[in-house]
């Protein structure tokens, strides 16, 4: 049987706090924070490859870029910043030459939902305006 609910679009997938989320058709209220720590958190960078000698997560490189832009920007780019793969807590952070690969079907999805987690969080002028989310 298909993981579908009646007018929702796509399968969906459960999240950290229980909740069902569709990455296809997502809404603000099904938003977390919590559910975004979460999965960046558990969610390694670069598919743990690369020259890291460590467990290095999206999470951790989301602060990081934070705590960098707090120096030199304002409060709201600074939230946009950390929040700038907030998208991939959902759909999983992929190596960019994966993401080329997959194409334009992935691109769209993580593109819609991170634009979603932006305006919810209302920093999406400051992501936009700053070129915060380019990928």
């Amino acid at each position: 049987m298909e993981d579908v609910i009646s007018g929702r679009v796509g399968s969906w997938l459960q999240t950290s706090r229980g909740g069902k989320f569709f990455p296809t058709d997502p809404r603000p209220e099904e938003i977390f924070i919590t559910d975004i720590a979460n999965g960046l958190a558990l969610d390694c960078r670069y598919a743990g490859q690369g020259r890291v000698d460590r467990y290095y997560s999206v999470a951790e490189h989301s602060y990081h870029m934070a705590m960098f832009a707090h120096r030199h920007c304002n409060a709201k780019v600074s939230l946009a910043v950390l929040l700038h793969d907030a998208a991939e807590a959902y759909i999983n952070d992929l190596p960019r030459a994966v993401k080329l690969a997959v194409g334009d079907g992935y691109k769209s999805v993580e593109d819609n939902l991170q634009n979603m987690i932006f305006a919810k969080y209302r920093v999406l002028n400051e992501a936009l305006t700053n070129k915060v989310y380019i990928k």
